[in-house]
């Protein structure tokens, strides 16, 4: 048991979550620069973060919730690596692989805004050749706007 902990410990690097948080704080500051410079007037104005307007304002809001939960994994990586305890070690593992999961799908959403906001498309494409996607889709989107509600209300 574990070698199984230490080898998901040493997959789940501080230079891992780091590298995300870095690569979602980037395209994240990318698309609000391309959202601010298309010149809309009606510039985040929504009570959700997936009605946000523009587009580019919603990936970048996906982006920095990847961001966070790349942060909180990469603080549970440092707290792993100082505790010595056997049971306190699991449970740190497996919230790192739940701030993993939450990083990655947030990611995910994120990737899907910017790509439909570089190629000027709906999406679609990822529903239409991998249907159980949809699913998946939908839970971000619900829980995204669930995170967000604080911060978009009016």
């Amino acid at each position: 048991m574990l070698d199984i902990l230490d080898g998901i410990s040493n997959l789940l690097s501080p230079t891992f979550f780091g590298t995300l948080a870095g690569l979602s704080l980037a395209a994240a500051t990318m698309l609000f620069g391309a959202g601010k410079s298309r010149g809309r007037n009606k510039q985040g104005q929504a009570n959700r973060l997936s009605e946000l307007e523009p587009k580019e304002y919603k990936g970048a809001g996906y982006l920095i919730l990847s961001f966070g939960w790349s942060m909180f994994g990469l603080i549970s990586v440092f707290v792993f690596n100082a505790v010595s305890d056997g049971l306190l070690r699991n449970i740190v593992v497996f919230l790192s692989l739940v701030w993993l999961v939450f990083a990655l799908c947030f990611f995910y959403a994120g990737a899907g805004e910017l790509l439909r906001a570089v190629t000027g498309q709906k999406g679609g494409v990822v529903r239409k050749f991998f249907p159980p996607m949809r699913y998946i889709d939908d839970l971000i989107i619900k829980f995204g706007d669930f995170l967000s509600s604080g911060v978009f209300r009016r």
